[in-house]
């Protein structure tokens, strides 16, 4: 249930643990421990992933800047995005250059971000 609503949601930016729990009507640890559990990855961990996961697939499907992508995936500004994006960051070379490496199952899709 958790993870069908995070799934649908994941782009809305105020969605949360506790928003979810709160909708439930439980508490924002079982969630946490029950997501962990069931899905071997942590309720955060997931709502990232989902939102890299779309903001990739924008980036290779339109022209959107990074901005407006970052805002279609969930995030209220561009530097919120880059700031959850850093568990995605793999290799870094300076401030104005860094890749996203993004792996799930058999799905590798590696980016470039020149001069951001």
């Amino acid at each position: 249930t958790v993870k069908k609503i995070v799934d649908a949601n994941f782009t809305n930016y105020e969605i949360s643990r506790k928003l979810i729990a709160n909708q439930l009507q439980v508490d924002g640890t079982i969630i946490s421990k029950a997501f962990k559990a069931e899905f071997a990855i942590g309720f955060s961990d997931y709502l990232i992933e989902k939102r890299i996961e779309k903001a990739c697939e924008l980036l290779t499907t339109t022209d959107m800047p990074l901005a407006t992508v970052a805002e279609r995936v969930g995030y209220q500004n561009y530097l919120s995005f880059k700031r959850a994006s850093s568990h995605a960051i793999v290799d870094s070379g300076n401030a104005k250059n860094w890749r996203v490496d993004f792996i799930h199952d058999d799905f590798n899709l590696i980016f470039d971000f020149i001069n951001l």
